[in-house]
């Protein structure tokens, strides 16, 4: 790892640990999903959620809601339509 891999990693640490960095990291991970799904001309697409407590998913479904997305979470699979 180079310095600045090192820095990245720790501050991803670092959100990972704050609550409000980690409702910033899922959205950032549903926003690179859905960015993926339509660049692929798809109207769909899913993330895991495999780690994210309840209140942190919960934000997250709630935030893509007032953008009017359509969510399913089945175990720990969340499935984002358009």
């Amino acid at each position: 790892m180079n310095d600045s891999q090192i820095q990245t990693a720790i501050a991803a640490r670092q959100m990972a640990q704050d609550h409000s960095g980690t409702q910033t990291v899922l959205m950032n991970a549903a926003s690179a999903a859905i960015q993926t799904a339509v660049t692929a001309g798809s109207f769909t697409c899913t993330l895991s959620l495999s780690g994210a407590t309840s209140k942190n998913v919960s934000y997250l479904l709630e935030s893509l809601h007032q953008l009017l997305y359509t969510t399913s979470v089945s175990g720990s699979t969340l499935t984002i339509s358009w």
